[in-house]
Formats: C-alpha cells, structure tokens, sequence
C-alpha cells in the first residue's frame, strides 16, 4: 500500500487532499503543529505527526516510511514578509532536505502558485523557459520554495505545481468576495476589466 505524508493538512488545499487520499485507501500521515485544529483529521482517520515545517521539528520522523510527500504548508498573507519567507521558503527547502537525508528519498509534490512565476504579458501564454519574475511578497517566496526546494533535485524525485487562484467549499479566504456578491447582487471588479486571472 503507498504512503503518503501531506503538511498542511488543516487548511483549505490540504484538507481536501486528505479527504480524497483517505477515501481512496492511501494511507495518509499528516503533519500538524501541536496548535492546530486536528478534529477534521482524526475523523477521516489520517495518522497525525507532530512537527513545524518553519523549525525542521519533527520532519525526519514524518518522511520516514512514507512514499510521497504533499508539501502544502504555507502561507497566503502574513504580517511580515520574513514571517511569509520563513513559511513558504524555508519551509519548502527544509522538508525537501528531510527527504534528501532519507537513503530512498520519497517523491515531493511541492504546491507552489503562479504568482512565482509572475505576470505575462497580455493575450500571452506563460512557458517553461520563461524567467521567473514575481511581483509581490507571496510570489516570491512561493519561487523562494521552489529554489530551496531544487538544491536536493539531484537526490529527491519532486515537481512543482503552479495553480492559480483556488476556490471551494471551507475556504475562507475568498468567502467574503462570494458574500459581497450574494449581499449586493453585483461584483465590482476594480480597473479596466482586462485582468485575467486562473480560477480553479
């Protein structure tokens, strides 16, 4: 049976993936801070490790047995841009050093988002030898992740995924733009209307 390791498990993305791991047989291990609300883990019946991505605690023994590792922890906004580095790049680069140290390194999914990549030009289509150029704080340690992250591709298996912008059901991130729109039956869009964005 493959086994698979999924940090950040307790948010939007990574509870969904945990349900669907879960449902389908995999066992799941998740990574979760001693802080964390782990009630929706425990319920699906994921085995929870204790660990911080930000410290390296606990991530040895997360990746220990495990086949695959989902590395989802990090943030969308933060007071600082150092707590948001420390997150989304350091964290990255210290789970794929965890796998690295493993003597059959398991394979690394890394979620990363478009905003590393950056902004294109318009009625253009981004390609992968396209150079990076992100535009905000989140965007750059996003590629932060990814850079950390490729110093062990010579040891770890591991791709990079880009989505776009993700929406669902238990998000609350973008929950207030979809009240607004059911409160006042109409959706502002600031600007021109010519910015295009990627909605999953």
């Amino acid at each position: 049976m493959q086994r698979v390791l999924v940090t950040g498990a307790t948010g939007f993305i990574g509870g969904h993936l945990t349900e669907a791991l879960v449902g389908s047989g995999i066992a799941t291990s998740c990574l979760v801070r001693s802080t964390s609300d782990t009630n929706r883990l425990s319920e699906l019946g994921a085995t929870l490790v204790e660990g911080d991505v930000t410290k390296a605690v606990g991530l040895d023994e997360a990746v220990a047995d495990v086949d695959v590792v989902f590395h989802l922890a990090g943030l969308t906004m933060a007071l600082s841009k150092a707590e948001m580095m420390q997150a989304n790049a350091e964290g990255a680069g210290l789970v794929a050093a965890a796998c690295a140290r493993r003597e059959s390194p398991p394979t690394l999914i890394l979620l990363s988002s478009v905003a590393a990549a950056g902004v294109t030009a318009r009625e253009s289509i981004r390609v992968e030898t396209d150079l990076e150029s992100p535009v905000s704080d989140y965007g750059r340690s996003k590629r932060g992740g990814e850079l950390a992250a490729a110093r062990f591709a010579d040891r770890v298996p591991m791709t990079f995924v880009r989505p776009g912008i993700i929406f669902g059901p238990r998000d609350r991130l973008t929950l207030p733009i979809f009240q607004t729109i059911a409160m006042s039956g109409i959706h502002p869009v600031v600007g021109l209307g010519r910015t295009k964005l990627a909605m999953l």
